[in-house]
C-alpha cells in the first residue's frame, strides 16, 4: 500500500526553478573560492566557531553574498508570479 503521506502531499511551488547565474557569475565565484578556503577547517572543528564563523560570513559578504542572495530571491519571487 502507498503511504498516505505521500498522496497527499503537495506539489513544492518552486518545484522546476532554476537560478540564471549570469547576472552573478563573478560573485559565486568569489563565494565558492571562500567556502573551499574555510570549508576543511570549519568542517573538521579544527578551529574555534566563534572566531572563523564571523569571518567567514564577513568574507562571503565580501566576496558579493548579498548581491546573490537579492538576485536568487528576486528570480525565485518572478516564477512563483509566473506560475500562477
Amino acid at each position: 500500500a502507498r503511504d498516505k503521506s505521500i498522496e497527499e502531499s503537495k506539489e513544492s511551488p518552486i518545484l522546476g526553478f532554476t537560478v540564471e547565474t549570469k547576472e552573478i557569475k563573478t560573485e559565486l565565484s568569489n563565494i565558492a573560492n571562500v567556502m573551499n578556503r574555510y570549508k576543511a577547517s570549519i568542517n573538521t572543528g579544527t578551529v574555534d566557531p566563534d572566531e572563523a564563523l564571523p569571518k567567514l560570513i564577513s568574507d562571503l559578504k565580501d566576496a558579493g553574498w548579498d548581491k546573490v542572495q537579492k538576485e536568487v530571491q528576486m528570480q525565485l519571487d518572478e516564477f512563483v508570479a509566473n506560475k500562477k
